[in-house]
């Protein structure tokens, strides 16, 4: 009895991180449905890449830091499970080894989902009829999609080298 009583609280934090992320994932779907609900989805596109398109390096800079962060902190559980993962024994040895499967795995989701974020982001600053305008243009405007490019390159290096 007392070991369903200690796993109740566990279970309604794991719902509340669930309702948490499916309330973001909504927030998100429900502003692009309204931008296309409002604009049309053409005038929308263009609404929310003109939205995008002057915030994609600093959206782009918070990715590349918050991803840093993460991988850190992965990094260190990580390695604190292979210090004892050497002296331990064979049931403890199972357990971190477990540990240090899902703490790899974490570390890999987070370069793929940071990766993923950044190419989203690109997706909106890059626009034909923006580039061919900007071409003519010799000002700072003009070259933001090349600086984010660039920026999302190194922030992909350095994610790559902290794993």
């Amino acid at each position: 009895m007392k070991e369903k009583q200690g796993n109740k609280p566990n279970s309604y934090g794991k719902l509340m991180k669930r309702m948490l992320i499916y309330l973001g994932i909504g927030g998100v779907c429900g502003f692009f449905v309204g931008i296309f609900m409002t604009f049309g989805v053409k005038n929308g596109m263009s609404d929310l890449s003109d939205l995008v398109r002057p915030l994609a390096l600093p959206i782009i800079a918070v990715i590349f830091v918050v991803s840093i962060v993460l991988m850190e902190f992965y990094s260190r559980k990580l390695k604190d499970t292979m210090k004892h993962l050497e002296e331990a024994e064979d049931e403890q040895y199972e357990v971190l080894s477990y540990e240090e499967e899902k703490y790899g795995a974490m570390l890999m989701n987070c370069n793929v989902i940071s990766q993923v974020c950044d190419i989203i982001v690109l997706t909106f600053t890059f626009s034909r009829s923006w580039l061919e305008e900007a071409s003519g243009k010799s000002s700072p405007d003009s070259w933001q999609p090349v600086l984010c490019f660039v920026s999302t390159s190194f922030s992909m290096a350095i994610i790559r080298c902290v794993m």
